[in-house]
């Protein structure tokens, strides 16, 4: 399922670790706090659960969004497009044989 997170963290450590956890996700940077990616469950629970380890909530938030594919596809972008939208927004169809 496809999710949108944006952070503010303070820390710029803490940062720079939520950041790298979102791209192994397979998540991609929209900008320099959002992030959107394909995330199944498994990986999404882990991700939630690191995140709910080390975000201190008085200081720091977290927003994630559980977007439908049809509602990814339809956003529009004004202004320097993140390199991996297209890709993000339309799959290519694959088929494995």
């Amino acid at each position: 399922m496809p999710y949108l997170i944006s952070y503010d963290i303070e820390n710029d450590r803490l940062r720079d670790k939520v950041a790298k956890r979102l791209l192994a996700a397979g998540c991609f940077r929209l900008q320099k706090s959002v992030f959107a990616g394909q995330v199944g469950d498994t990986v999404f629970a882990e991700l939630f659960r690191w995140l709910t380890q080390n975000i201190r909530a008085a200081n720091d938030s977290v927003f994630m969004l559980d977007i439908g594919p049809e509602t990814l596809r339809q956003a529009d972008w004004i202004g320097a497009q993140a390199p991996d939208w297209t890709l993000a927004s339309s799959p290519p169809d694959v088929l494995f044989i």
